[in-house]
C-alpha cells in the first residue's frame, strides 16, 4: 500500500507543479488536487492501465515533476510514464497497459464501435478500424523503451484512447470523411466506477472512470463487458488503497456527443 500523506501535501504539490499560470484563480482547486491524486494512485496500484489528464493545460514535463514528487513522498510505488498523444497527456502504467493490450490481441477483449456520421446508428466495426494493427504498434513501441510521445497520424486517436484507458469498448469513426459521429440522441449505457480512497482520507470518494456503450449494442458487447467487470473486481481485491467499490450504470441520451 502507498504511504499515507497529508491531503494538504497533495494539494500543495499539485498546485505547485501543475499551475497553468501565475494568477491564483488558475491553480487547481483543492478538490481537484485530491481527485487527481486518487486517479494517479489508481493507475499506480493497477486498477486501471492509464489516466487521461484534463484538469488544466499542464504539459508532460509538469506532470513528470508532479509524479516524481508523489513517488519521493512514498505515495506512489511505481515509475509511471507520461505520454503525449496528439496534444493530450496520458499517465500510463506501462506494465499493466502492455498486459491489457496483449490480451486484446490474443482474445479480442475490446469491442470497437463504428459511430461514423454516415451511419444511421452505431454498429460493431469491421477490419477498417485497424484496431489490432494499432494495438500491436503501441505494444511494440512501449517494449522498445520509454515512450514519451505518440502521434502516428494514420490512427484514430479516439480509438487509441479507449484502448489505452482500458475500457471494454472503444469508438471508431471514418476520420477521412468526417470527425462528427452518429451518437446524437442515441441512448447510451454509461458505466461509472467509484470507490473510497483510504490512502487520502477515510471518507474521500472518487469517480475512477466512466465510459459509454450504445444501448442497442449492450447484448453484442456483453462478453467484453463481463470480462472487464471480472478484471476490475479481481484487481480491486488485490490492493488496499481503495475500498467500497461501486460499479453503476444508467442510460442517457444527449443532443451531441463529443469524442
Amino acid at each position: 500500500m502507498s504511504a499515507r500523506v497529508a491531503p494538504e501535501f497533495l494539494i500543495e504539490v499539485a498546485q505547485q507543479c501543475l499551475g497553468s499560470g501565475t494568477r491564483k484563480k488558475q491553480r487547481l482547486r483543492p478538490s481537484a488536487c485530491l481527485s487527481l491524486a486518487a486517479q494517479v494512485l489508481a493507475v499506480d496500484v493497477g486498477l486501471r492501465p492509464s489516466f487521461l489528464y484534463d484538469a488544466n493545460t499542464a504539459g508532460p514535463e509538469q506532470l513528470r515533476l508532479y509524479l516524481r514528487k508523489l513517488r519521493e513522498a512514498g505515495f506512489l510505488s511505481h515509475v509511471l510514464n507520461v505520454l503525449a498523444v496528439d496534444g493530450n497527456v496520458v499517465i500510463v502504467n506501462v506494465d499493466l497497459t502492455v498486459l491489457h493490450m496483449e490480451e486484446l490481441l490474443l482474445k479480442n477483449t475490446v469491442a470497437v464501435i463504428d459511430v461514423s456520421q454516415s451511419r444511421a446508428r452505431p454498429a460493431l466495426a469491421g477490419p477498417e478500424s485497424r484496431v489490432r494493427e494499432l494495438t500491436q504498434t503501441v505494444v511494440d513501441d512501449f517494449k522498445v523503451g520509454t515512450l514519451v510521445e505518440w502521434a502516428h497520424s494514420p490512427w484514430n486517436f479516439c480509438t487509441l484512447f479507449g484502448v489505452l484507458l482500458g475500457f471494454p469498448a472503444t469508438y471508431w469513426f471514418d476520420q477521412e470523411r468526417s470527425f462528427e459521429n452518429c451518437l446524437s440522441m442515441t441512448p447510451l449505457r454509461v458505466t461509472t466506477v467509484c470507490a473510497r480512497c483510504r490512502a487520502i482520507a477515510k471518507d474521500f470518494r472518487v469517480q475512477l472512470c466512466s465510459f459509454s456503450i450504445p444501448e442497442i449494442l449492450t447484448s453484442a458487447t456483453r462478453a467484453e463487458m463481463d470480462n472487464w467487470t471480472g478484471k476490475m473486481l479481481d484487481r480491486f481485491s488485490r490492493q488496499t488503497a481503495f475500498t467500497d467499490l461501486l460499479i453503476s450504470s444508467k442510460t442517457v441520451s444527449l443532443p451531441s456527443v463529443t469524442l
